[in-house]
């Protein structure tokens, strides 16, 4: 497979892994959706819309915070053995299947189950690979890099 990163890396005035920060900051972006404070903004139209007690959207994401403590160290292990592109990759296209599945919920059961499942695909397989990505490539400014690359999710 070629790799465009070793070319650019001759090329740039800076450390490559820098770019690499930048696109991970940008997978945080992307994640967004899933976060917390985001479906907040639309806490008072669902439940109206859809006819469901204040206590349903919070418990959703309850379901998902619970999911992530028995997905994220799968996750963690996938990364180590498979490497952060292949679960980040998975990830991504699984989120992506939640987010098309949320547009056709109809029901707090459904709602649950696919918010629930979204949130914890995101949070481990996101968090874990992209932490394990900035943390390859830097290690003198490895605190900075993180910050850097976190900033990408609250963005969002």
């Amino acid at each position: 497979m070629l790799s465009l990163a070793p070319m650019l890396a001759r090329r740039l005035p800076f450390y490559y892994g820098w770019i690499v920060v930048i696109a991970v900051s940008i997978v945080g972006f992307t994640g967004a959706a899933f976060l917390f404070g985001v479906i907040g903004v639309l806490f008072r139209t669902m439940s109206d819309d859809f006819g469901w007690s204040r206590s349903v959207i919070p418990g959703a994401q309850l379901t998902g915070a619970v999911l992530v403590l028995f997905m994220a160290p799968y996750a963690g292990r996938l990364a180590d053995k498979y490497g952060p592109r292949m679960v980040l990759v998975v990830g991504g296209l699984f989120m992506s299947l939640c987010l098309v599945a949320l547009s056709w919920t109809n029901s707090a059961v459904m709602f649950y189950v696919i918010f629930g499942v979204g949130t914890a695909v995101h949070t481990s397989t996101s968090q874990v690979a992209l932490a394990a990505t900035t943390a390859k490539w830097f290690v003198r400014r490895r605190g900075m890099a993180s910050a850097v690359s976190g900033v990408g999710g609250p963005l969002g």
